[in-house]
């Protein structure tokens, strides 16, 4: 709306509606007013991405000075659509160039428009905002000097500290896309580190194919380490990897392939449903993963002891041979996840349900951080740092599932 004045001045404003709240949203801030306000109102996140309401109409005044540093209204915020932001910075010079290629970031940000989460203004999916410096608002990207053994957490948070405007720390994740890493045990060829939940992670694929992975590993690993920073762990619930019943990028089976959809791999994406657990000493291999119809049109992976040759199915409803003897039957005992132990195999979640929107410093600027290494989980996991898994075995279990497939 316009408001002329009779100075010939012209005030510009609109009315909007915040949690059933009356609000005038005008060039010097909002303003929120009927017998119900309230600052919680006012302050509150209607969308539930941990981003204020009044940040997304208005932007974000970092100091309280009156000037807007972060204009998110100018970046695509909605404050009734779950906004998510990434910054990346990468390596960049004389023997090295990590940065992420355009189609890589393009088809995670198309995985989260897709996302089977409501908004508030009626539509479907997230939108992911990466800003690794191509231009417009978005030119908070740099490249940063060639860095082969980064320090965790250390390096990193020296890198954040000369690149990041502190500005953005209440709203922006943060990731680096460096060679490999150090965090305390030596350098290694894992894929990245994340916090867990948190807002910052690191993608480290020097020692993958060209120096930077494929488009599709580049792809499964940005989404797989962003999705630590939400609170998402390589079992589903737990961190017990391998699950055959836990069909979701976050499983090192499926981080460089993507998940097995109607008979092909590329879909990255977190696990959509539940799927119940699997007792390793008592499987049923008439039933396959027994998850409804919604799980005809998705293939899974296992693994047979006790050499843990690995399987594929593109029908996890079907039947599945799970100690791999040529014959179905049920009763079966086999360790089916590369433990070689015989457990049950928790039931997994829907994933992008449990997404936790304010992890680390996002929505406050307080952060309270842990993180979690990519690794080869031998043993049922404990909640803390545990051993790499390196590029090579996870190189083979892509290579596995790509030779099965047509």
């Amino acid at each position: 709306m316009l408001h002329f004045n009779r100075n010939g001045s012209i005030n510009a404003f609109k009315l909007l509606k915040i949690s059933g709240v009356l609000v005038l949203s005008t060039l010097l801030g909002t303003v929120f007013f009927n017998s119900l306000a309230s600052a919680q109102q006012a302050n509150g996140d209607d969308d539930g991405d941990g981003l204020l309401n009044s940040w997304e109409i208005n932007g974000y005044d970092a100091n309280g000075d009156g000037t807007i540093d972060v204009d998110l209204p100018a970046l695509g915020a909605n404050y009734q659509r779950k906004d998510v932001f990434v910054e990346i910075d990468w390596m960049q010079g004389a023997g090295c160039n990590q940065k992420p290629s355009t189609e890589a970031i393009s088809r995670i940000v198309t995985s989260f428009a897709q996302a089977p989460l409501t908004n508030p203004d009626g539509s479907t999916g997230i939108t992911l905002h990466v800003d690794y410096g191509q231009g417009g608002g978005l030119t908070g990207g740099n490249a940063l000097s060639c860095n082969s053994a980064l320090q965790w957490p250390s390096g990193f948070q020296t890198l954040k500290a000369a690149n990041f405007d502190p500005a953005r720390q209440p709203i922006f994740h943060y990731n680096i896309w460096g060679i490999q890493y150090d965090a305390g045990s030596g350098v290694t060829t894992s894929s990245g580190i994340a916090e867990l939940p948190g807002d910052d992670f690191l993608v480290s694929l020097g020692a993958f194919p060209g120096g930077n992975g494929t488009v599709d590993q580049q792809a499964g690993t940005f989404m797989h380490e962003m999705g630590h920073n939400y609170g998402l762990r390589h079992g589903g619930g737990d961190n017990v990897n391998y699950k055959p019943n836990h069909l979701s990028v976050m499983s090192y089976s499926f981080q460089l392939t993507g998940v097995i959809l109607n008979g092909a791999t590329g879909s990255f994406d977190y696990q959509r449903f539940g799927i119940d657990s699997l007792n390793e000493r008592n499987l049923s291999e008439n039933q396959g993963l027994n998850a409804g119809t919604g799980l005809a049109a998705y293939g899974t992976v296992w693994f047979c002891a006790p050499l843990q040759s690995q399987r594929t199915t593109t029908n996890a409803d079907a039947a599945i041979d799970w100690n791999c003897s040529g014959q179905i039957a049920d009763g079966v005992q086999a360790s089916i996840n590369r433990d070689l132990l015989r457990t049950t195999l928790q039931e997994t979640p829907n994933q992008w349900a449990s997404l936790i929107f304010d992890g680390g410093a996002i929505g406050s600027e307080a952060a309270g951080r842990r993180s979690v290494r990519e690794n080869f989980q031998l043993f049922p996991a404990r909640e803390t740092v545990i051993e790499d898994l390196s590029a090579p075995e996870l190189l083979d279990i892509e290579r596995r599932i790509r030779e099965a497939l047509p």
